[in-house]
């Protein structure tokens, strides 16, 4: 199935949602910084959550939550980078 938007819903949909991409490199140095600076070991997924917060809050007065889904021990490579 397919759908699509006329410019005025995808102009809307654009004002309610954000979108960031963040590489692997930015990921390892996210869960290392957290894990420096606040002692929370977190997974890949939880940290390009919190990097993609951190741009956005730059954005804006708006606070925002991070909510982590996985455990680390799931992605051990990348957790002991």
């Amino acid at each position: 199935g397919a759908f699509r938007l006329n410019e005025a819903e995808l102009a809307q949909l654009r004002g309610l949602f954000a979108a960031h991409s963040i590489g692997e490199h930015e990921t390892e140095m996210t869960i290392r910084g957290l894990a420096e600076e606040t002692g929370l070991l977190v997974d890949p997924h939880t940290a390009v959550g919190v990097a993609a917060a951190r741009e956005e809050s730059g954005l804006g007065p708006t606070p925002i939550v991070v909510l982590s889904t996985a455990h680390p021990a799931k992605f051990p490579e990348a957790v002991e980078r």
